[in-house]
């Protein structure tokens, strides 16, 4: 979505906001959420708030959920993929990719396997038996496409091109059916699923690659009794992504509710004090997707709703007193920030505004009984 405008906020606490998934982002005390809970324990109800307010949120009022997205993200469209996506997946996950390039995988799953790579147009050839319940075929011709991705290396290296991150929504569906066709598992509940790897840089790349499909994850780190490390994706997709693509494992995939993707407020950390902006954005629901692909609101556009024949009384923290005068006034901010047809006054002393007049004061200068004068006066959960 469009960015239309930017509002510098100057020097502020900043807080470290993480979720139930262990995403995090780091934001002001006033920036704003959109969030869900459950309204008396049956209606879905959505909700504006600060940060400070949800930190604040009462337990016994339900917990609070953040949106999730409602498709996966999309990139700027690209010239050319790097490498068919399924096979690339599938060869980061159970590929032998140094002097020539062999495919290792369960016996009941190589002929499935098999066919996927022949359809993308890579020379597969014949299914040979290895010890126990595993097969292989060898895939010609790519080796040196294989040097040029990065991926001829040991397992422990191993990464997803960072070309493949930023193909279209069908291309990382593909891909991530591959590497989890590979190496990912679903526990017998038929709900959890899981990706395992030796490679701490690949566990990253397997959860931004789900994040951005619209599903959550995060990276756990074991020891093994041998010394070695392995790292554990445990992840929930959406309904329009399938995992697994082999029979073997897509029959054992059956998703509850509750093995769908959701996010809810987990802990708030004070960072530091560091300059800061808010941002408007043209998307009609307010929200906008940032690191982590995590949905936040985007900056309240009051100034543009309001209507310059009445007299306007702004009640806010202290701090942004002076933040709202110089949106009224600053001709850079165009439309969005600049209205000429009111004059803004800051007051240290209270007093009430005339029409064409925008009077700001806080919430402490704010007289006992203004809201029986004037009627309904906005209060700071109402403001943001």
């Amino acid at each position: 979505t469009r960015v239309v405008g930017v509002y510098p906020q100057g020097v502020k606490l900043s807080v470290r906001v993480t979720f139930s998934d262990s995403s995090s982002v780091e934001v002001g005390l006033e920036h704003l959420w959109t969030a869900r809970y459950r309204r008396g324990g049956r209606a879905w109800a959505d909700v504006v708030l600060t940060t400070e307010q949800v930190r604040d949120w009462p337990q016994g009022r339900g917990q609070l959920y953040l949106p999730m997205l409602s498709a996966p993200v999309e990139f700027e469209p690209r010239l050319a993929p790097p490498f068919p996506p399924y096979a690339l997946g599938y060869l980061i996950a159970n590929g032998a990719l140094q002097s020539s390039v062999t495919v290792s995988t369960h016996s009941d799953d190589v002929a499935e396997v098999r066919s996927r790579f022949v359809g993308e147009g890579l020379d597969a050839g014949p299914i040979r038996p290895c010890a126990g319940l595993a097969s292989r075929f060898s895939v010609r011709g790519v080796t040196k496409q294989m040097r040029l991705l990065g991926i001829d290396v040991k397992s422990r290296y191993k990464r997803v091109p960072r070309a493949a991150l930023l193909e279209s929504p069908a291309y990382r569906q593909d891909l991530l059916q591959g590497l989890l066709d590979g190496d990912g598992s679903c526990s017998a509940t038929g709900n959890r699923l899981t990706y395992s790897t030796t490679s701490a840089g690949l566990a990253d790349d397997v959860r931004e690659l789900v994040e951005g499909l619209g599903g959550v994850a995060s990276v756990k780190r074991y020891e093994r009794a041998d010394g070695e490390v392995n790292y554990s994706v445990r992840l929930r997709l959406p309904v329009w992504v399938e995992p697994f693509s082999v029979r073997r494992k897509s029959s054992r995939y059956v998703p509850g509710n509750r093995a769908r993707p959701c996010r809810t407020f987990l802990s708030f950390e004070h960072v530091r004090y560091v300059e800061q902006v808010c941002i408007a954005v043209a998307a009609e629901d307010q929200l906008y997707v940032t690191e982590r692909c995590l949905l936040t609101h985007n900056t309240v556009q009051a100034l543009g709703a309001l209507d310059a024949r009445v007299p306007v009384l702004v009640v806010c923290p202290a701090s942004v007193k002076g933040v709202w005068r110089d949106h009224v006034l600053a001709p850079e901010l165009g439309g969005l920030g600049w209205r000429p047809d009111f004059v803004p006054v800051v007051v240290e002393r209270f007093r009430w505004p005339r029409p064409g007049e925008l009077v700001v004061t806080n919430y402490e200068r704010l007289p006992s009984g203004a809201g029986e004068k004037s009627g309904p006066v906005a209060r700071r959960d109402e403001l943001g």
